[in-house]
């Protein structure tokens, strides 16, 4: 029961970065403190597309 837990907060961290490296700009606009932590997850995830990393 506790891996299964564990498991499924996993699969919502992943999915909630995901969502913020897709749409974090927009939270910038709102809040913005999160303009420090947008680029390096922006960067993160085009870097994981482009060059297929795993």
């Amino acid at each position: 029961m506790l891996y299964r837990i564990a498991a499924d907060g996993l699969l919502l961290v992943h999915l909630l970065f995901v969502v913020f490296v897709l749409f974090g700009g927009l939270l910038v606009l709102k809040w913005r403190h999160l303009i420090w932590w947008h680029p390096p997850a922006a960067l993160w995830g085009m870097a994981v597309e482009f060059f297929h990393l795993p």
